[in-house]
């Protein structure tokens, strides 16, 4: 395996031949090491449930996907209650665990450096799949229709940077993210107590809308900074984590009974509503609380499960989130252009939605892990040339397999 230690006998050190032999076989497999290939990171201090947290969340982006685009127009999915259950918390739980993770960068490297990073990491992989993408949905388009014409198509992909909505408007989001409150952090130690929060003050400020999907900014930003937040009092909070998490599943299931298909932010897109300021604030106050105490219950239970359950498969997906993110958007443009079971057959209809998820969530992952993180080229221009994560445990197991001299 590319990058494992690589274990010598201790007699080694001191007989000749084994001396020898030993430098053969370092010699030997450094020579062989694919250079095409990349050297896994080892993350030591890494929580099973964070990535648990990650992979829970890409199943619910997948699963919603599915059931939005898999009916054939069939049904409609704003009032559907697993498709609303879904979209009341999964993006926003995403948006806290991305911020989660964001303390850990910023405690240890400059708001710049680390901004840098995620510019490297992020952009790269958002302009590729947005041509990828954007340009297979409009060629497909074209070909139904009227025909190719290459202009048009250029003039589509160009839009869809301006309207990223209908790609991979996440990662996107998160660019902004890290943009906001970098700038905010390097205000100083004493000022980013004001200047956090005011980020996210600003962002209500913006006077764009679905331009650069600004109202997913307006709609996830705050659960960024709270992510940022938790992981910075996150002792304190653990002592309170199980009280927490059974309040927060239990105000959920009872403010999602009084959902409405216009509180979906898809409906509403977080802007003042018509009844004025009276309306939009109940509104509002109304749908973050849903999806903050959604995901708080979501978060706590993943957290509780994680220490006395095997959740290897759910945190393998969190660890490879962002490649099956990009994936299955391309897969959901398939299924939505593809026939499906009526929706009056309700076993047949769920079986194949259910069905259809794990089989996306597979090819996916494979893809992920087989081919775009394997190739250095392909992890570069589709991942952001992340190197995959591998546990310090899964590092032991690979060194005590590694042969001996």
């Amino acid at each position: 395996m590319c990058g494992a230690p690589i274990r010598r006998r201790n007699c080694a050190a001191t007989s000749g031949i084994g001396s020898l032999a030993s430098r053969a076989w370092h010699t030997s497999s450094v020579t062989h090491v694919p250079t095409s290939e990349v050297v896994p990171r080892v993350i030591p201090d890494r929580n099973d449930w964070v990535d648990s947290v990650r992979g829970v969340a890409i199943t619910l982006v997948v699963l919603g996907h599915v059931v939005q685009f898999g009916s054939g127009n069939q049904l409609d999915h704003f009032e559907n209650p697993l498709f609303v259950v879904i979209y009341s918390f999964h993006m926003p739980l995403f948006a806290f665990i991305s911020g989660y993770l964001a303390f850990g960068s910023f405690s240890r490297r400059e708001p710049l450096a680390v901004l840098r990073s995620k510019v490297s990491t992020t952009a790269i992989p958002y302009i590729a799949w947005t041509v990828l993408i954007g340009g297979s949905l409009v060629l497909a388009r074209q070909i139904a229709g009227s025909g190719i014409d290459p202009l048009a198509l250029v003039a589509s992909i160009g839009k869809m940077f301006l309207y990223p909505g209908e790609t991979l408007w996440f990662l996107w989001f998160l660019l902004l993210a890290y943009l906001l409150i970098s700038v905010a952090i390097s205000a100083g130690k004493t000022l980013r107590e004001f200047a956090i929060p005011i980020s996210v003050a600003i962002v209500f400020l913006i006077p764009l809308n679905q331009e650069l999907e600004v109202f997913e900014l307006r709609w996830l930003y705050p659960f960024f900074v709270l992510g940022y937040y938790v992981y910075r009092f996150k002792s304190n909070i653990a002592k309170w984590s199980l009280a927490l998490t059974v309040f927060s599943m239990a105000v959920f299931v009872v403010l999602i009974m009084f959902w409405q298909r216009d509180d979906s932010v898809y409906i509403s897109q977080v802007l003042p509503e018509p009844g004025g300021i009276t309306d939009t604030a109940l509104s509002w106050t109304y749908r973050y609380a849903v999806a903050f105490f959604g995901t708080a219950a979501a978060v706590g239970l993943i957290r509780l499960v994680s220490r006395r359950v095997s959740n290897s498969a759910i945190a393998a997906l969190g660890r490879a989130s962002m490649g099956i993110y990009c994936i299955q958007n391309y897969l959901i443009a398939i299924v939505a252009m593809s026939p499906s079971p009526l929706v009056s057959a309700p076993a047949l209809f769920w079986s194949y939605i259910f069905g259809l998820t794990v089989l996306i969530l597979v090819i996916a992952f494979v893809t992920t892990k087989q081919l775009l993180e394997r190739f250095s080229i392909l992890n570069r221009v589709f991942l952001g040339g992340r190197a995959p994560l591998i546990r310090q445990d899964q590092t032991s197991a690979r060194t005590a397999q590694s042969p001996l001299i």
